[in-house]
């Protein structure tokens, strides 16, 4: 993910006075922590960032199995490795190599020395040469809650076009991100792709219409589109007014103001009670206000 979901909307750090940019943000995140409040939320518990990212890998583990994909034996290539977290799930898998494309060098160091038999490269993704990268290319390109932090459009369908050539012939891409298909409402407009999109803001909502797109221009074909989670994170994505006000502004004021610097055990117990309320939202009532994953297959 950029490891981090907040990497998909860091909420307590919203409107900053100069223009985003990406190498000098996350060496100071990194200068920080280097663990998953680096990727995620650097101002909440540490257990209830590693809370959300086993839910997210009890929802990636879901759509491997569902959909039939097996990772043992495979070609991987990761954009956004960050903390480590997704790495250390490919190595369980027993890949057959794995290619890591990190910008921050503080996490790209701390990765090389942690997976050793794995390459890692210290790069802006969307400045990748598919040539140089793999002439062989990959069975699974994975990226997790990294894109939103790729700002600059231009940039995000740079990369695309890079992964789609970076991707075997029947291979699968699989990207969680902060994707909407309904409306974003409120102040959350500055961080949602168009007019209103504030230059400070180091992450950007896009639309599921313009992903859709980039995949048809890059012979992507789209297999799946599945929430991830919702009321653990930010939630964005509303069909009415109403829901957003009850979901996107009350409770989550609520939820990043009990969070915040609180204490592990908070954090543990906090994250323990949310989980089950998550789920019932997420795959009971098949909510999707929040990060989603996409599936593609070349």
């Amino acid at each position: 993910m950029r490891d981090y979901f907040y990497t998909i909307i860091h909420a307590n750090r919203t409107f900053e006075s100069m223009a985003y940019d990406p190498q000098t943000y996350w060496a100071s995140i990194y200068q920080q922590e280097a663990d998953a409040r680096a990727v995620c939320y650097p101002d909440w518990p540490l257990s209830y960032n590693r809370m959300l990212h086993q839910q997210q890998l009890t929802s990636l583990q879901a759509i491997l199995q569902q959909e039939h994909i097996v990772l043992k034996g495979r070609d991987i290539l990761e954009i956004g490795p960050g903390s480590g977290f997704w790495t250390s799930f490919f190595q369980h898998e027993q890949v057959a190599r794995y290619v890591g494309i990190e910008l921050n060098q503080k996490a790209c160091k701390k990765l090389e020395h942690q997976f050793p038999a794995y390459q890692f490269i210290c790069q802006d993704a969307s400045q990748v040469n598919p040539e140089e990268l793999s002439r062989q290319g990959f069975d699974f390109i994975f990226c997790a809650m990294v894109l939103l932090h790729i700002t600059d459009d231009q940039k995000l369908e740079e990369l695309f076009r890079s992964l789609s050539k970076l991707l075997k012939p029947g291979g699968r891409l699989l990207i969680l991100d902060a994707v909407y298909q309904h409306q974003v409402w409120g102040w959350q407009r500055a961080q949602t792709q168009g007019a209103e999109f504030h230059s400070g803001m180091h992450n950007k909502i896009r639309s599921l219409k313009y992903f859709k797109l980039l995949g048809e221009q890059n012979q992507l074909t789209l297999n799946l589109l599945k929430p991830c989670f919702n009321l653990t994170q930010m939630c964005y994505d509303f069909p009415s007014k109403i829901s957003y006000l009850v979901f996107g502004k009350l409770f989550y004021a609520f939820h990043r103001r009990v969070l915040f610097r609180a204490s592990e055990s908070f954090g543990r117990w906090y994250g323990a009670m949310l989980l089950p309320l998550d789920a019932f939202f997420t795959k009971t009532l098949r909510r999707a206000w929040s990060g989603k994953w996409l599936l593609w297959t070349k």
